[in-house]
């Protein structure tokens, strides 16, 4: 493993399972839709609140006492309130969840009908099911409770969602789309139009050369 790579913070894969849904019904709906408004919205809202929380961590113990602390705490109370708002629409209980081969039994909070879109997820290791609007926001709580949250994020070029491996991670994998945005970002053009400057000169130069200096092709 390279020193670089030893740098790169890579998740774990703990919150694979909240995440691998959430990635299914997000890409199966149409972003336009209102359940999706919504769940991004909350995603939104919870985003904000580790940041701020990140940045409250980073004061010293003097600095939590200033102005700049104040008014960061005060707008993270209202972030709060505004998400419980959200968040006051659904009405869930528990529901247990298997899951072969890891220890405990998770609790999944689900409504007791369906609401909002419903997708049909498929997975390798359980019959397919449908999970609506409801259950999205639950696996974005969930997903809220691990430092991964930021990691469901939208490929920059199919614009698709995924799970980032890194940190760093900005296209899908196996797609070729960091191949093709950066085929059509600027400086991708840049060099091309370098490159086709730089062949037209030297096709005019060789077009300068006597015939009699060409090098004769081979006979076979």
């Amino acid at each position: 493993m390279s020193y670089k790579s030893k740098l790169q913070p890579r998740r774990k894969y703990g919150a694979e399972s909240e995440a691998s849904v959430l990635v299914d019904w997000l890409n199966a709906a149409n972003p336009q839709h209102s359940s999706v408004q919504r769940v991004l919205t909350v995603r939104e809202f919870l985003l904000r609140l580790e940041l701020h929380t990140q940045q409250w961590r980073s004061f010293s113990a003097k600095e939590k006492a200033s102005s700049k602390a104040a008014q960061l705490w005060q707008d993270a109370y209202m972030m709060f309130d505004q998400l419980n708002q959200l968040l006051q629409r659904y009405r869930m209980t528990p529901m247990l969840e298997m899951r072969l081969g890891e220890g405990g039994m998770p609790v999944n909070w689900r409504a007791p009908r369906r609401r909002g879109f419903v997708a049909t997820i498929h997975s390798y290791l359980a019959p397919a099911r449908e999970v609506d609007e409801p259950e999205a926001i639950q696996r974005i709580l969930n997903l809220s409770r691990t430092p991964y949250l930021s990691y469901l994020r939208q490929c920059e070029q199919c614009k698709r969602w995924l799970y980032a491996i890194r940190s760093d991670q900005r296209f899908c994998t196996g797609k070729n789309c960091k191949q093709k945005h950066s085929q059509t970002g600027p400086s991708f053009k840049e060099e091309r139009r370098k490159y086709m400057r730089d062949y037209r000169e030297t096709l005019k130069e060789m077009s300068r050369i006597p015939s009699r200096h060409r090098r004769k092709p081979r006979k076979s």
